[in-house]
């Protein structure tokens, strides 16, 4: 590029002294531009290799500009954790005062519903004959609805000790642990409860387990359309967990109704029909949730409906004693090849 200026110099000098053309000049100045800006690229690409040998020379700046990086990253997650850990800690303190105040509002609620069954009650008895049968039966159906209110307060009670109960862990059988859930229903004549469990020996909390199993059962019975039905639950053990299914020939449910069960005081039936507190299914869920399991529904309209929910324990390696052949609750037990089942007589 050098030698290339100093040939074009002289080749000026020469054109001016003669006396140029315009078109000359023109080709000149054309060329002069030209070599300009090549004179700049490589300018500007010596000043680039200068700076890269100068970092080659110390190769802590670039360590020291990734390290710089990196302390602004670790910054944004310090941020970003702690965010999330007071979040935690705020959604925390709402759920505790949530279940105190559920749990207050509850109990303060009972006494005014008892004085107002008192007094109801106080005025059947002292109107007698001086008041007409409409007057007694709204005086029947108003201790009705109190007695309603006060097992939904009871709910609400029960549904509020749920996160802050704890319990131990216990080893026990799991066929003994049905029968043990099933002997404290009072299950009518009409309707047969089977179950096919395994003969396992596991440990997990038993006391909310069998709580769980009652709720389901009870409820496939409380809410079945007929006089008499059939309930059958099956309980295996699979991969360190127990799964379980309710499953009853009842009126079924809807699919646009499987979230709604589990929400609170939702019923599919009017509670003038079927007495309840729109609470046992919302129980269930949430005990199933606090051990970490889940629970869901099978269902469609007129077929039935099957709930399913997993409980995560820790299952023995030898094999439990075989249940004894017993009666009791209409039902018998019975146990053949590590399989017991529970059969209303």
């Amino acid at each position: 590029m050098l030698a290339v200026i100093l040939l074009v110099i002289p080749g000026l000098s020469i054109t001016l002294s003669i006396g140029p053309s315009p078109w000359m000049l023109a080709c000149f100045l054309g060329l002069l531009a030209l070599i300009t800006w090549r004179v700049v690229l490589q300018l500007e690409h010596l000043g680039k290799s200068i700076l890269a040998t100068q970092e080659n020379r110390d190769p802590n700046k670039a360590l020291r500009r990734q390290n710089e990086q990196l302390e602004i990253k670790n910054f944004q997650l310090r941020s970003s954790h702690e965010k999330l850990l007071r979040a935690t800690e705020e959604l925390r303190r709402s759920n505790e005062e949530l279940d105190q105040f559920a749990y207050a509002a509850s109990h303060d609620l009972k006494a005014p519903l008892r004085a107002i069954d008192h007094l109801a009650s106080f005025v059947i008895e002292e109107a007698g004959d001086a008041v007409s049968q409409n007057v007694l039966n709204d005086l029947e159906t108003l201790r009705g609805r109190v007695c309603r209110m006060d097992k939904m307060l009871d709910g609400m009670l029960m549904y509020s000790r749920l996160r802050t109960e704890t319990f131990s862990l216990e080893t026990f059988d799991l066929t003994e642990a049905t029968q043990s859930a099933i002997d404290v229903l009072d299950i009518p004549s009409g309707f047969h409860v089977t179950v096919d469990a395994e003969t396992t020996l596991l440990t997990t909390h038993r006391s909310p387990l069998e709580q769980v199993l009652r709720n389901l059962i009870g409820n496939a019975i409380k809410h079945h359309h007929k006089s008499a039905g059939n309930v059958h639950v099956t309980a295996s053990i699979r991969n360190c967990n127990l799964e379980v299914a309710v499953s009853d020939d009842g009126p079924g449910i809807a699919p646009e109704y499987h979230d709604v069960v589990f929400q609170m005081f939702q019923t599919l039936r009017r509670r003038d029909e079927v007495e309840s507190s729109g609470l046992g299914l919302s129980m269930v869920q949430r005990i199933i949730e606090e051990h970490d399991g889940e629970i869901g529904i099978e269902s469609t309209l007129g077929h039935g409906a099957t709930l399913q929910f997993t409980w995560p324990c820790a299952v023995l390696d030898r094999p439990s004693q075989p249940t004894p052949k017993r009666t009791q609750n209409n039902y018998s037990i019975c146990n053949t090849e590590g399989r017991s089942w529970l059969v209303n007589k």
